[in-house]
C-alpha cells in the first residue's frame, strides 16, 4: 500500500472515529436515564445491558464467515453503519408506546448491539491490516483522544440539554439526541466508505471453529488473555448497567450532576489515553494492561467510601484513567498476538467470550437487586 493512501485512510479512521463518538457520545450514557424516564423497573434496566449482550456475543460467530463470503471488509462496515444510523428513528416513537410496548427499547437496542458487535471485529481486521505494525501505539492512543474528546464535548452538551429541557419537555431532550445520533452515526459510515479496502488474507486463514478455539485456551497467550478479560468483564458488569440508576434514584442527581460525573471520566480518559499510549510503545502492552486491570478494580471499592458528589466526581476521573490503559492495552494486544490473517476469527470469538461474560454479569446483578438488595423495585 502506497505510503499516501495509507495516511488518508488513518485520516478518514480519525474522523470515523470522531463521528463515531457524537452518537456514543449522546446515548451510550443515556440510554438508562431514557429507561428511568420511562419509569424502567430495575428489571428491564438489567435487560437493556444483558440481553443485548447475548445477541450480540452470538453474532460474533458468523462474522468470520460473512468475511469469507463477502472478501470485503469494507462494504461489510458501510452497510452496518448506514443501518445502524437508521435504527435511531424508531426510539423516538417509545415515549408514545403503551406500558408494555416499552419493553421494544431493549428490542431496538439489541439489535443495534448486534450490529456493533458484528462490525467490531471486521473493523479491527481491516484497521490492523492498514496501520503500520511501528506506529500502533502512536495511532490508536491519537485516535482514542479523539474519540475521546469527541465523547465528552457530544456528553457535556447532550447532559446539559437534558437539564434545561427536562422539567418541561421531559422526553424533547431524548428525541433531539436520538436524532443526532442518527446523524453521527451515518457520518461515521461515510468516512468508513473513503478508507482503503485491502484483500483479507483468506488463503493463509487458520479456519478453526469455537470448539478449537476453547480447547487451545489454555495452552496460548491469546487464550489466557481472553479468559483474563472475560472474568473482569463479568466482574466490573455485575454493577456497572446499575450507576445511573444509582445515581438519578438512590443518590438524586439532577441531569447536570450525573452530566458532570461523566464529563469527568471522559476528560480524564482524554488526557490519559496519550500517556498510555506511549507507554505501550516504550515498555509493551502486556505493563499497561496489568496497570490498567489493577487499577480498574479498585474503581467500584471507591464508590463505598463517600456520596458526595466532589469525591464521586475525583472516583470518576481515576475510573477514566484506569479504563484507558485497560481499554487501550487490551484492544492493541488483539493486534500484537493474532495473525493478520487470523484476526477477524480471533477477535470475534474474543467479543463473544467477553459479550457472554457482560451477559452474565449483567444477570447476576440483576438477581442480586431483585432479592432485596436495592429499592428501586
Amino acid at each position: 500500500m502506497a505510503e499516501d493512501t495509507v495516511k488518508k485512510s488513518l485520516r478518514y479512521s480519525l474522523y470515523d472515529g470522531a463521528s463515531f463518538a457524537v452518537m456514543d457520545g449522546v446515548t451510550a450514557s443515556f440510554i438508562t436515564p431514557f429507561a428511568v424516564a420511562l419509569n424502567a423497573s430495575v428489571s428491564m434496566i438489567a435487560a437493556l445491558t444483558y440481553v443485548p449482550q447475548l445477541f450480540g456475543a452470538f453474532i460474533q460467530l458468523f462474522a468470520a464467515k460473512l468475511v469469507e463470503i463477502l472478501k470485503d471488509r469494507r462494504k461489510i462496515l458501510v452497510v452496518s453503519s448506514f443501518v445502524h444510523a437508521v435504527m435511531w428513528i424508531p426510539l423516538l416513537l417509545i415515549p408514545y408506546a403503551t406500558p408494555n410496548q416499552k419493553y421494544l427499547l431493549v428490542v431496538y437496542i439489541a439489535l443495534q448491539t448486534m450490529l456493533v458487535q458484528l462490525m467490531q471485529p471486521v473493523g479491527n481486521s481491516l484497521i490492523g491490516d492498514i496501520v503500520p505494525k511501528y506506529e500502533r501505539g502512536r495511532f490508536f492512543g491519537l485516535r482514542n483522544k479523539v474519540v475521546g474528546a469527541m465523547s465528552f464535548a457530544s456528553a457535556l452538551i447532550a447532559g446539559l440539554m437534558l437539564n434545561y429541557l427536562s422539567p418541561k419537555h421531559p422526553f424533547l431532550g431524548f428525541t433531539i439526541l436520538f436524532l443526532v445520533a442518527f446523524v453521527g452515526r451515518a457520518l461515521s459510515g461515510v468516512f468508513k466508505a473513503m478508507m482503503i479496502n485491502p484483500e483479507p488474507d483468506l488463503a493463509h486463514e487458520s479456519k478453526f471453529s469455537i470448539f478449537d478455539f476453547v480447547k487451545r485456551m489454555e495452552k496460548t497467550n491469546y487464550g489466557h488473555f481472553v479468559i483474563y478479560v472475560a472474568m473482569f468483564k463479568f466482574a466490573t458488569s455485575i454493577a456497572s448497567p446499575f450507576f445511573a440508576v444509582y445515581m438519578l434514584k438512590d443518590l438524586g442527581f439532577t441531569y447536570l450532576q450525573f452530566t458532570a460525573m461523566i464529563a469527568a471520566e471522559l476528560a480524564a480518559s482524554f488526557i490519559a489515553m496519550g500517556i498510555w499510549g506511549r507507554a505501550i510503545d516504550s515498555r509493551g502492552t502486556k505493563f499497561v494492561l496489568y496497570i490498567g486491570g489493577m487499577l480498574a478494580a479498585l474503581v467500584p471499592l471507591m464508590w463505598l467510601f463517600s456520596h458526595n458528589f466532589y469525591y464521586l466526581i475525583l472516583v470518576e476521573m481515576f475510573s477514566g484513567i484506569s479504563w484507558a490503559a485497560f481499554n487501550l492495552s487490551s484492544s492493541n494486544f488483539m493486534f500484537d498476538a493474532v495473525q493478520p490473517e487470523n484476526r477477524v476469527r480471533c477477535i470475534a470469538y474474543y467479543k463473544f467470550f467477553e459479550s457472554i461474560a457482560i451477559f452474565a454479569g449483567a444477570l447476576f446483578g440483576g438477581f442480586l437487586i431483585s432479592v432485596g438488595l436495592s429499592s428501586w423495585e
